[in-house]
């Protein structure tokens, strides 16, 4: 098959998986989409990354991943199970910019003084 039409192929495929995972999701509370909000936006960005990606696959890889039954479930799941830093490094963050606006505060207050 032409890489042009396995690459439509591919994103078509998972263009249909977003578009279930999206109707299914629909079909839910309001209360329950939003607890699903992190799953869907990961979902989306996992669409959108294998769009870009698709381009740059070897036609093989094409292959195997058209006829790959539920790939953005699949690698949502796999996703799942990678340790994830962002708590931590959101708290690393959080401390630093604390320190600096109480420092700034500090110093502020230390320059009327003075």
């Amino acid at each position: 098959m032409e890489r042009e039409k396995l690459e439509s192929f591919f994103c078509m495929k998972i263009s249909e998986e977003l578009h279930a995972f999206q109707k299914q999701m629909l079909q839910k509370s309001r209360r329950e989409i939003y607890a699903h909000a992190y799953e869907i936006d990961t979902m989306i960005n996992l669409y959108e990354l294998l769009c870009m990606e698709a381009g740059k696959l070897e036609e093989e890889a094409l292959e195997v991943l058209l006829v790959f039954p539920g790939l953005l479930f699949f690698l949502y799941d796999r996703w799942l199970k990678v340790e994830d830093t962002y708590t931590e490094e959101l708290y690393a963050c959080l401390k630093q910019e604390l320190c600096e606006l109480t420092q700034g505060k500090k110093q502020e207050k230390e320059g009327k003084t003075a």
